[in-house]
Parts: C-alpha cells; sequence; structure tokens
C-alpha cells in the first residue's frame, strides 16, 4: 500500500485482509464493513495498491455488464459509509485521508504492510530472491510465513467480476506458494516429511502436474520406488480419461529417471549451519522476592570464603591462584561492578531485576548486604 504523496501515512493502527474473509481492524478492534456489496468496494479499492479507479471502472468491477440504474449514487454512498468506518474522526467536511478522490474516481492510500495480500506477495518476492541466491532455508521460512496469512478463501462470499477474477489469481498463488514450500523442504532433505502434505495437495487439483512430481521425488528418495512409479500412472491415467493428453514432458522425465534408478535424484547433503550453543542458565526460576534468609546468605559467604569457612576475607584480601569466583545467592544473574573478594573480577547479585537499582558499593562489607540496601533504595542502576 502507499502513503499520501506529502510522505505521511493514513490511517495508523489500520490493517486489512482479503486472504479470506474481508475484513478490517484499528489496533486490534474490528470495524463494521457493511453488506457484501459494501466490503466489495473496499476489497476492490484495496487490491489495486494506490492506484486510483475511475467511477466507470468501478461501477464494471462492482456489478460488470449489467449495473443497477442508480449505480453511480449506490457506489457514492458505499464510499460515503466506508470513510466514516474508517476515519471516524474526520470533520463533516474535512478532507479525507484513507479512501481518497483522485483521478476521477476514488483510492485507499494505507500504510505499507496494512494488507495482508500486500504483505503475502512481498514474502513471496523475497523467497524467490532467497532461493536464487541459494538460500534455501530462508525461502522456507518466507513461504512459511506467507502461507500463515491466508484464512481461507480469499475475498469468501463477495459478489461481483473483479472478485471473482481476483480470487483465482490469489488462489493460483497460493498453491504455487504451498508447492514453492514443500519443493524447498524436499531441497532441505525432507522427503519422508512431505508425503502427506503432496499427496493432499495432489488430491485437491488431480489435474495438476506439479504436486504429482513433487510427490514421486519425496517417495523416491524415501525408498518407495514403486509408490513413485504407481503415482506416475495415476496421473497418466486420468489425464488420459479427462483431457485424452499424455503427461507432460517434465512429468515424462521424472518417471523415466525413477525406472532407471538415476542417482542424481538423491537427495543432496545439506549444509546446516550450527549455533554456538548458548551459555548456560543454571540458575533456579525466578520467586516473589529474597528475603528473610540473612543468617543463610551469612553461612554461605563464609563456606565461600578462601580457608574453607575460616572467615570472610576483605576487599584487599589476596584470592589463591586456583581459587574459582563464587556465585552469591541470587535469583537472576543480575551483575554488579565491584571487585570480587576472593578474586574474581565482579559479583552476581542476587536482586530482582525490577528491585535491584541502586549502584553496588564496593566499600561496602558484603555483596549480599550490598544489594539488600540498593533494593531497598530503588535507586537507577548502573550495573548491567
Amino acid at each position: 500500500m502507499h502513503s499520501e504523496n506529502d510522505g505521511t501515512s493514513a490511517g495508523p493502527g489500520l490493517r486489512f485482509h482479503v486472504l479470506g474473509p474481508v475484513r478490517a481492524e484499528r489496533d486490534g478492534q474490528p470495524l463494521q464493513l457493511g453488506s457484501p456489496q459494501q466490503r466489495a468496494a473496499l476489497a476492490i479499492l484495496l487490491l489495486r495498491d494506490g492506484r486510483p479507479l475511475s467511477v466507470s471502472e468501478f461501477v464494471g468491477a462492482l456489478w460488470g455488464d449489467a449495473p443497477p440504474q442508480r449505480a453511480v449514487t449506490t457506489l457514492r454512498s458505499y464510499v460515503s459509509r466506508l470513510r466514516a468506518t474508517l476515519e471516524p474522526d474526520r470533520p463533516p467536511r474535512g478532507r479525507a485521508q484513507l479512501l481518497v478522490s483522485a483521478g476521477g474516481g476514488f483510492a485507499v492510500r494505507a500504510e505499507d504492510g496494512a494488507l495482508d495480500a500486500a504483505v503475502f506477495q512481498d514474502h513471496l518476492t523475497a523467497a524467490a530472491s532467497a532461493r536464487r541466491a541459494g538460500d534455501t532455508t530462508g525461502a522456507h521460512e518466507r513461504l512459511t510465513c506467507a502461507l500463515r496469512l491466508w484464512e481461507g478463501t480469499a475475498l469468501a462470499g463477495l459478489p461481483g467480476p473483479y472478485a471473482e477474477r481476483e480470487r483465482a489469481r490469489l488462489a493460483e498463488l497460493r498453491l504455487a506458494a504451498r508447492e514453492d514450500l514443500l519443493d524447498c523442504a524436499l531441497a532441505l532433505g525432507r522427503h519422508e516429511a512431505v508425503v502427506a502434505d503432496l499427496r493432499a495437495l495432489a488430491a485437491e487439483d488431480p489435474l495438476r502436474e506439479r504436486p504429482r512430481a513433487l510427490l514421486m521425488l519425496a517417495l523416491h528418495r524415501a525408498g518407495r520406488q514403486a509408490e513413485a512409479l504407481a503415482v506416475y500412472a495415476d496421473a497418466r491415467r486420468l489425464l488420459a480419461e479427462k483431457l485424452g493428453v499424455e503427461p507432460g514432458p517434465e512429468l515424462g522425465r521424472l518417471h523415466e529417471r525413477v525406472l532407471a534408478g538415476d542417482p542424481a535424484l538423491a537427495a543432496a547433503p545439506v549444509a546446516v549451519a550450527v549455533a554456538a550453543p548458548a551459555a548456560a542458565d543454571c540458575f533456579p526460576p525466578d520467586v516473589a522476592g529474597f528475603t528473610g534468609r540473612a543468617e543463610t546468605v551469612a553461612r554461605v559467604r563464609e563456606a565461600l570464603a578462601p580457608g574453607g569457612g575460616r572467615g570472610t576475607p576483605s576487599p584487599s584480601s589476596p584470592a589463591p591462584a586456583a581459587q574459582a569466583r563464587p556465585r552469591w545467592p541470587c535469583t537472576r544473574r543480575t551483575r554488579c561492578g565491584a571487585p570480587c573478594p576472593t578474586g574474581g573480577s565482579m559479583w552476581t547479585c542476587g536482586a530482582r531485576p525490577w528491585t535491584h537499582r541502586g549502584t553496588c558499593s564496593a566499600n561496602s562489607a558484603s555483596p549480599t548486604s550490598r544489594c539488600r540496601r540498593a533494593r531497598s533504595a530503588a535507586r537507577p542502576c548502573t550495573a548491567p
């Protein structure tokens, strides 16, 4: 979607959905868009991506070759009611910012990303670019995001020739995206996992050959050659019965390669990037508070001190070379910038993140007391 020519965006918080029943929402709250004909009028403008539509074209898109006698009057009433719904705070004679008059007709100028169909197309474009660049995983992720936007049949329940054409166009894009998604999954070595989805996809449109080809390839890679050949035989029989034709060249070549056991059909090794393991968080879950344990904390500090509990060193006491940095009793690892009395570089304090708001002073006697005073003071924190 496009914004106004002055660079400002109209309709903040508005979102439009056409990949299913047509609906709109503002800040998550649904809007009442009126009759199916009125919702069709909005959908027509939304799918033009901000381009103006003349009144005569608008009438033809809504009613085709048989418009009602008062078609223009009815159309203008739809526009008026939609403006009131989409811009309720606009003054009675104020200029519309969303559903605008332009080019002898009307246009919708909404924010980028406000229409689900536009976001869907953006994902498809990004997926195609990723696949060309060899990023199959990225393409798979983009296609997954694209298909999650769908809520059923596009423009469900809307009348008119324009809605019919757009419904068919969007359905074709969705089907191609599903095929591309499963193709990416095959390229990633997930042939066993996609067999069921490919069978369902082939059953939805039995005369479409690409799902059959992908299903044959998945079965072959899973070591199920007989089933792969049966898919081809079924496709050939159906095409002959319904259309009187043989399978296309792609499906025919794949059949020959499966028969010959072509080793090139085997799944290629997939390079998997291994992320560096995250630092283990061995601390217990957060608790509602950390009070009433002064005696326990003191015993723990004494046990952790150099000398095996024979006293607590002062901050200036040297630490043994092999002495590990202690971890003081805590519920979250909120580090304080004070030198550690046993040789470590900093302490780990036990304050909850929203109460530990004081700077931990190196002059205090113990890390626990410093953090407790910080919690009580609730001052701005300098500890990371």
